[in-house]
Order: structure tokens, then C-alpha cells, then sequence
């Protein structure tokens, strides 16, 4: 974990991300593989709620390594908890992390191919077959690669519109981390958001690996010029809290292990005071994501 740093003025996030809008172009982004499923584990004392129409989560970011399938994890045990029966699906060809959770009820979908590029729609169309004909919680974690396609589809394609037209909530997730990755990361947000114009909502995670937004770039992200110009877009701000040992090492150890909040609550393996600082972490957590999707239904 870094200590915080100032940064100048030419490399902050609004600066450097309302040049590039200056120059950026008016353009938009440019058989199914099905993992062995495991059975999936509530965790959850809530009833399992009724759902007649779908809610369909998306995870979108084409800079890789910024926490997407972390984002889709944390959001699928938050659903979980909350009674929602979730599906997961992981389109990411290469790391299936989030299909592989034991805890979520998961498959991988390749809509890529890796060889040719080529958009393979006739998967991207049955995951929302899927999402139309079984109601659920829907997540869909998008790998680096598969963000183009993905993207493409659901916005010039109509696949969001399709989909809130026939009752299913689309929801838009967008990851920003804080480090070296935060201005690219941030071009690929605008560009998503303006495509969007505000008729799908838009949730904006701010993961804060590498030290908490405000040290590392000298204000609150909700106090910045960007957020500002922004700020009608999106729906609302989930942040993954930066963490300092021992909290980040038992964070750590939780996703190696790939378990989830409620099987760490509910093992003997962890000592006391693991269990309680990753509480603490959970509800953090847990209540950003829960004021974020207020009005989502």
C-alpha cells in the first residue's frame, strides 16, 4: 500500500480527462463455454424475493486489472444477502474469476473469439434470452476484451433498450480504480456515459486500491470538476475503501480463498478479530452499494 502523494495539476483526473474529451471522436466502442456449475449458497437469512422481471447488472470497463470481477463479486453477495436469487456470468475469455466463485450461481460465456476477434452475437444473445425468460439478479462481469463487443451490443446495438423495454432493470457499472490506471480508465467512463445520456442508470465504483481518492488527488471525488460534469448521469458512487494492514491482509486472504463476507462470518478458521475487521469492511461497503441502488428495481 502507497503512501499518499500530491499530484500535480497537469495529471489529475478532471484536467487530464476533459482534454482528451476535447479530442476524443464522436464515435462509439467498437458457442457459449459453460463452466461446471457449482451449487450456489445464499448465505442469507432473507427470504429469497419473488421476481417476475429481471435486473440486469453489467460491469463495464476496458482497462483491465482495475477490479471488475472484485466490483461484480462484492455486488452479487450484496444481492445475495438481500434475498435476491443472482445469477452470475463471466464473458471475460481468459480470467473466469467471478464464474469460478463458489459462492455464485455462475457460468463463463465466450462472446469473443480469441483467435479472430470476431463478436460472436449468438451467445450475447442467448445470455439475454436468459435474463428475459429466467427473472433473477442478473451479474455480468466483462473482461478487458470483451468490453468493445459487449458495449457495442447493448448501446448502438439496442440491447439496453431492448431489455427496459420489456421490464428488466439494465443497470450500468462502471470501475474506476485510484492509482496510475485512474485517467484511462476515466476516458473509457465518459465515452459510456455520454452514450447512455442518462436513460439507463449508471454506478460509478470508485476502487480504492492504492490509497483513498482524496489523499491521492487532493479533494473528495463528489467535490471534483469532473464528478461535477458528470454528476447527471450517474445514478450513484459505490467506493471500495482503501485498506492498511492487517485489514488489506485478511481482505486479501478472503479473495484468495475465494470466499465470500458470510463464509468468513460463519468460519472457525478465522480468528475473532479477522472476522470483525472484515465486518467492518462488509458494512462499508454493503451500505454504499445498498444507497447507490436505491431506485433500482
Amino acid at each position: 500500500m502507497t503512501e499518499a502523494t500530491d499530484l500535480p495539476e497537469a495529471t489529475t483526473p478532471e484536467t487530464t480527462a476533459n482534454q482528451k474529451k476535447a479530442a476524443r471522436s464522436n464515435s462509439s466502442p467498437s458457442g457459449t463455454t459453460k463452466t461446471q456449475e457449482t451449487a450456489s449458497k445464499p448465505h442469507s437469512a432473507a427470504p429469497v424475493k419473488k421476481m417476475d422481471k429481471s435486473q440486469a447488472h453489467f460491469i463495464l470497463q476496458g482497462k483491465g486489472g482495475v477490479g471488475k470481477s472484485l466490483v461484480s463479486s462484492l455486488l452479487a453477495q450484496f444481492l445475495i444477502e438481500n434475498g435476491y436469487p443472482v445469477r452470475g456470468i463471466d464473458t471475460d475469455p481468459i480470467n473466469q474469476t467471478f464464474a469460478n466463485l463458489p459462492y455464485i450461481d455462475g457460468e463463463a460465456a465466450t462472446v469473443t473469439d480469441t483467435q479472430s476477434n470476431e463478436t460472436n452475437h449468438k451467445v450475447i444473445d442467448g445470455i439475454m434470452g436468459e435474463v428475459l425468460d429466467r427473472p433473477a439478479a442478473y451479474v455480468v462481469d466483462n473482461g478487458a476484451s470483451s468490453f468493445i463487443p459487449m458495449s457495442v451490443y447493448l448501446i448502438d446495438g439496442g440491447g439496453l433498450v431492448t431489455l427496459a423495454e420489456e421490464g428488466v432493470s439494465p443497470v450500468i457499472h462502471l470501475v474506476i480504480p485510484v492509482g496510475p490506471e485512474t485517467d484511462m480508465a476515466l476516458e473509457g467512463c465518459l465515452s459510456l456515459i455520454e452514450s447512455v445520456a442518462g436513460q439507463i442508470p449508471v454506478i460509478l465504483w470508485i476502487n480504492e486500491r492504492e490509497d483513498s481518492w482524496e489523499r491521492y488527488f487532493g479533494t473528495a471525488f463528489e467535490d471534483n470538476a469532473l464528478y461535477k460534469e458528470l454528476e447527471s448521469g450517474i445514478a450513484g458512487v459505490v467506493t471500495i475503501p482503501h485498506m492498511k494492514a492487517p485489514t488489506s491482509l485478511n481482505f486479501a486472504d478472503m479473495l484468495r480463498q475465494k470466499q465470500s463476507f458470510a463464509d468468513v462470518a460463519a468460519s472457525d478458521k478465522w480468528l475473532f478479530m479477522e472476522r470483525s475487521r472484515l465486518k467492518r469492511v462488509k458494512e462499508e461497503i454493503f451500505s454504499s452499494i445498498g444507497m447507490a441502488l436505491q431506485g433500482v428495481e
